[in-house]
C-alpha cells in the first residue's frame, strides 16, 4: 500500500485519546445500605457485564473513527492499478522502461486548453516519477528515439517537457520494434515499453500492426518484455480540415490554365468557413512582382462529410510561383488548416516523337495529346513537339529534349540505342509503346537491355471480351496516376478496349553491357516496376527508373532510418563533381507501354481504341502525365514534397541576354533552366549556363541555411526539409542569380483523427500481451478496460472505474463508524440514564 501523505499516520497516536479518557471517567461502584440487598447481588454482575460490553463496543467504534480519519488523511492506493500514472508494479524492483511518445502533428490537436502532446506529456512526467529507484528509462518520440537511455530521472523529465510535433511522424508499430532492441540492451529484469497514444488509424495502420506482431512473435527476447498503452486521444474529435493539393498541370506553359484542387472534410462537426487561395510570384523582384489576386470560397459541409473545391489561375508569366490554401477561422487542430504548392510556367518543352511511316499519321494521337493544334496556335501548349522517322533519329541531336516518344519500335541498332542510353542518364525520359512492328529481338543489344530492363516475349490476345486498364489504389500513388487521384471509382476504364499487348519479360542487365553501360550504372541506380496493369494481370506500363547514386542512397537512408539520423548527421549529400556526376545528376527514366499508341480506330488490325475512344480524355491525361514524369527523372512533382522527403537543389542560371528569357521580370532567371529538383528545363547545349558555388535556404519560419555546391554540374541532396510550409533557393546576386522554391506539406494521414474501434483494436493488438490502461478525460479505468497478461489470456472489466486510490473507501468507512458511535451512544446512555 502507497501512501500519499505518510506523515499524517504519525496521527495515529491519537487512538489512544479515548482508551485514556476511557479509563479515567470510569464510575466507581458506591456502597448503599438496602433491605433487599439479596436479590440485587443476585442482579449486579449481569448489568455490569451489560455495561462491560456496551463501553467496549463504544471505546472501539471511536478507536475505529480516530484510525480511519488518520488513514484517509494520508491518502491510501494500491500500487500497480493506478491508471492516471500507469503505475507498473507492486514491486519496487527497477525497472527498464522505454516510453513511446506519439507526437504526431495530430497531437496537437487542444480539448479544454490542453493540446493531446501536453496531456501525454503530463501523464508521462507522472509515470517517470513514480517508477522505482535505479531505473532505466528511455524516451521516444515519434521521429524515433537516441537508441539509449537517459542518464537519470531528471533528464528523462526534462527530454518529456521538450518533446515537440513531429512533422515527419512515423508509425507506432516500428517504434514498437526499435524499443525492443533498446530494452534487450539492458541488465535490468523487468522490462516494460509503455505507449502514450491517441490510438488513431493512422498511427496503428493494420499492414503495419500485422508486421509488427509477426516479427515480434518470432523474437523469443520479446516475451519477457511487458507492454503497457495509456490512450491520450480524443473519443469524438470535431475539426475541419484540407485534404491533399492536387495541380493540373504542375508544370504549365506561360498563360495556360492550372486547375489547383483539394478537398475539405468536417469531422465531428458541421463547417461554414470560407477557404483562400494566395499565390504569389518567386523568381521576379518583390519591386517588380506582379500582384495575383486572393480568391476565397464558402465551404458549408455537413458533419462526416467531404467537399471538393476547385481553383483557376491563367495567364501566369513564365516563373516559379508558391502560394497556399487556407481555411479561414481557427479548430482544434490547425496543422490541417493550410496546405502549400509550388508550380512552374515555362516554356514548353521539347518532345521528339519517332514513329514509322506515314510519320505525321503514327504520331498524331501522340502529338495532339501532348501538343493540340489549337494550343499552339495560341502559345499555351505543354510541350513543344517534333516529329521524325525512324531512320533520321541516328542524326538527330538528343540535347535538350525532356522526352522521347518511340512508337512501335523496330530492331535499332546499338548505337542508337546508346544515344538514346546517354540521353537518358543526362535526364530525357524515353517512352516506348510497343506494336505491330516491335518483335522479340527489339531490344537484344547490350545498351537496349541495358536500358530498357525488359524485353519482348510474346504477345498476348484478348479473349471473347476485350482487356482493359485494371489499376489499385496503391498504384494511384504514382506520379502517372496522380492526376485520376480522388476519382479512381469514376474513370471508365472499360471503355477503352484494348485487343492485343506484348508480355514482357526482366532482362539480367549485369550480362553483356558494355564498358559505358557499366560506368552509368556505376554512378545510376535503376529500379524498376508495373505502374499500371491490365485486367488479366498483365503488365501495360513498365516503369525502369534511373536516379543518381547517392538519391538512391539517401532513399535507402530514409527507409531503414531511427529518426536519431536527422538530428544526428549531414542533412545533405552532394554528388561529387566529374564525368560520372554530369553524367548522373539528371538521370531519367523509361517508361513501356505494352500496347500500340498509334493505332487508329479505322485500323482492322488496332490493338486498341484507346486514342480514339469516347473515353480518349484518358488516354491525353495519360500521355501529358508520362512525357512530364519520364522528362522529370521520375517525379513530376519533385517541389512539391512530403514533410521528411529528400528534396534535389540544382542551382543554375542562363546569361540574361538568352532569348529563353522572353516574359520575365528583370532579374528572373530564363524560365526553364532553372529548378528545383529534376525538372523540365531546357537543356540545349548551346544555352550558356553558370553555376554557383553556394545557394541559400530560407525555411518557412525566416531560418537562413547556407549549403556549399561543388563547381560544375553538382547536385546537393537536401534531407531535412521536414518544416510544413514555402521554401526560398537563392544563389547569386539579383540580377542575374538564381530564385525558386519548394514546398513541404505534411502528410495527410499527419493529420486524420479517425480512431480504432474497440473491435478493431482487439483485432490489430489483441494477440499481443499488451496491458491496456484507457483514459481519456477521466483519471483511473474507464468504462469497458481491457487487460490482457503476459499470457495473452484476456478479461474484461464492464464497468469499473475503481483506480486503486483507497481514500473515498476511508472516508466512507469514516462516515459510518460516526453514525454507528452516535446511535449505539445514545441507546445506550438513554437506557441507563431511564
Amino acid at each position: 500500500m502507497i501512501f500519499a501523505h505518510p506523515f499524517f499516520l504519525l496521527g495515529a497516536g491519537v487512538v489512544a485519546l479515548p482508551i485514556i479518557l476511557h479509563l479515567l471517567f470510569r464510575k466507581k461502584p458506591k456502597r448503599l445500605p438496602f433491605p433487599a440487598i439479596r436479590f440485587l447481588k443476585q442482579i449486579a454482575p449481569e448489568r455490569r457485564r451489560t455495561q462491560r460490553l456496551r463501553s467496549l463496543l463504544l471505546l472501539l467504534l471511536r478507536c475505529l473513527l480516530l484510525l480511519l480519519l488518520v488513514l484517509a488523511l494520508a491518502r491510501p492506493s494500491v500500487p500497480g492499478r493506478s491508471a492516471a500514472v500507469g503505475v507498473t508494479s507492486d514491486s519496487a524492483e527497477p525497472v527498464a522502461m522505454v516510453l513511446v511518445v506519439e507526437t504526431a502533428p495530430r497531437q496537437a490537436y487542444e480539448l479544454g486548453g490542453e493540446s493531446r502532446l501536453e496531456v501525454a506529456k503530463r501523464k508521462g512526467m507522472a509515470l517517470v516519477a513514480s517508477l522505482p529507484d535505479e531505473s532505466e528509462i528511455a524516451i521516444f518520440d515519434s521521429r524515433g528515439g537516441f537508441e539509449t537511455f537517459e542518464p537519470d530521472r531528471d533528464a528523462a523529465l526534462d527530454r518529456l517537457d521538450r518533446l515537440t510535433i513531429s512533422p515527419d511522424a512515423r508509425e507506432m508499430p516500428q517504434l514498437m520494434d526499435e524499443a525492443a532492441r533498446l530494452l534487450h540492451t539492458s541488465q535490468k529484469k523487468r522490462k516494460e515499453i509503455c505507449v502514450l497514444t491517441d490510438l488513431t488509424e493512422a498511427a496503428w495502420p493494420a499492414d503495419a500492426c500485422t508486421q509488427w506482431t509477426e516479427t515480434w512473435a518470432e523474437n523469443a527476447q520479446n516475451a519477457a518484455i511487458v507492454l503497457r498503452r495509456i490512450d491520450c486521444g480524443v473519443l469524438q474529435p470535431q475539426n475541419g480540415g484540407i485534404g491533399e493539393i492536387r495541380l493540373t498541370p504542375t508544370i504549365t506553359a506561360p498563360l495556360a490554365p492550372v486547375r489547383i484542387e483539394t478537398t475539405v472534410e468536417a469531422v465531428g462537426t458541421a463547417l461554414q468557413r470560407n477557404l483562400r487561395l494566395e499565390v504569389a510570384s518567386v523568381t521576379e523582384n518583390a519591386q517588380n512582382a506582379r500582384p495575383i489576386p486572393t480568391q476565397e470560397k464558402n465551404i458549408q459541409i455537413a458533419a462526416g462529410e467531404s467537399q471538393a473545391v476547385r481553383f483557376t489561375l491563367d495567364g501566369l508569366p513564365p516563373g516559379t510561383y508558391q502560394g497556399q490554401i487556407s481555411l479561414t477561422g481557427r479548430d482544434p487542430l490547425a496543422a490541417d488548416d493550410v496546405r502549400f504548392f509550388t508550380l512552374q510556367v515555362v516554356l514548353p518543352p521539347r518532345v521528339l516523337i519517332v514513329a514509322a511511316n506515314p510519320v505525321e499519321q503514327n504520331a498524331m494521337f501522340v502529338k495532339e495529346a501532348l501538343s493540340p493544334s489549337a494550343m499552339e496556335e495560341t502559345g499555351t501548349a505543354r510541350f513543344r513537339c517534333e516529329t521524325i522517322h525512324y531512320d533520321q533519329l541516328a542524326q538527330t541531336d538528343l540535347s535538350g529534349l525532356s522526352c522521347c516518344f518511340l512508337l512501335d519500335p523496330p530492331p535499332l541498332n546499338d548505337s542508337i540505342w546508346k544515344r538514346l542510353n546517354d540521353a537518358v542518364q543526362r535526364g530525357t525520359g524515353l517512352v516506348a509503346a510497343l506494336g505491330r512492328a516491335t518483335t522479340a529481338t527489339a531490344f537484344d543489344t547490350p545498351n537496349a537491355q541495358h536500358l530498357m530492363g525488359v524485353k519482348p516475349v510474346r504477345q498476348v490476345r484478348a479473349g471473347d471480351e476485350p482487356l482493359r486498364f485494371a489499376p489499385t489504389p496503391p498504384q494511384f500513388t504514382h506520379p502517372i496516376l496522380a492526376a485520376f487521384r480522388g476519382n479512381e471509382d469514376r474513370i471508365p476504364w472499360s471503355d477503352l478496349p484494348i485487343f492485343q499487348y506484348w508480355n514482357l519479360e526482366t532482362i539480367d542487365t549485369g550480362a553483356g553491357a558494355n564498358g559505358e553501360a557499366t560506368t552509368d550504372r556505376e554512378t545510376t541506380a535503376a529500379r524498376m516496376a508495373a505502374i499500371l496493369r491490365y485486367n488479366d494481370g498483365g503488365t501495360a506500363i513498365f516503369e525502369r527508373r534511373f536516379v543518381p547514386r547517392a538519391a538512391a542512397a539517401f532513399s535507402e537512408k530514409m527507409t531503414a532510418k531511427t529518426g536519431a539520423q536527422t538530428a544526428e548527421s549531414n542533412p545533405s549529400t552532394v554528388v561529387p563533381s566529374g564525368k560520372n556526376a554530369a553524367d548522373a545528376v539528371d538521370a531519367g527514366s523509361v517508361l513501356i507501354v505494352t500496347t500500340s499508341m498509334s493505332d487508329a480506330t479505322s485500323d482492322p488490325m488496332a490493338w486498341n481504341f484507346v486514342p480514339t475512344s469516347d473515353a480518349a480524355w484518358v488516354f491525353l491525361v495519360l500521355m501529358n502525365q508520362m512525357a512530364t514524369v519520364s522528362g522529370n527523372a521520375g517525379d513530376a512533382n519533385s517541389w512539391n514534397v512530403v514533410s521528411g522527403e529528400g528534396v534535389t537543389l540544382r542551382p543554375e542560371s542562363t546569361a540574361p541576354n538568352d532569348s529563353h528569357a522572353n516574359g520575365g521580370a528583370e532579374g528572373t532567371p530564363p524560365v526553364g533552366t532553372s529548378v528545383v529538383g529534376s525538372s523540365a528545363r531546357n537543356k540545349d547545349s548551346s544555352e550558356p549556363q553558370t553555376t554557383f558555388s553556394s545557394c541559400v535556404l530560407t525555411s518557412p519560419d525566416g531560418t537562413f541555411l547556407e549549403l556549399p555546391l561543388q563547381t560544375g554540374r553538382a547536385q546537393l541532396f537536401f534531407a531535412d526539409a521536414v518544416q510544413p510550409g514555402n521554401w526560398l533557393v537563392r544563389a547569386g546576386g539579383e540580377q542575374n542569380g538564381y530564385r525558386s522554391g519548394f514546398s513541404v506539406n505534411l502528410s495527410p494521414n499527419a493529420t486524420r483523427l479517425e480512431r480504432l474501434s474497440a473491435t478493431t483494436l482487439e483485432s490489430r493488438l489483441g494477440k499481443m500481451p499488451w496491458m491496456f490502461i484507457e483514459s481519456i478525460e477521466t483519471e483511473g479505468w474507464s468504462e469497458g478496460t481491457t487487460e490482457t497478461a503476459n499470457n495473452g489470456n484476456t478479461a474484461t472489466s464492464a464497468s469499473s472505474r475503481w483506480n486503486g486510490d483507497l481514500f473515498p473507501w476511508a472516508i466512507f468507512l469514516v462516515a459510518f463508524c460516526f453514525a454507528a458511535e452516535t446511535v449505539l451512544a445514545n441507546r445506550f446512555y438513554r437506557e441507563a440514564g431511564r
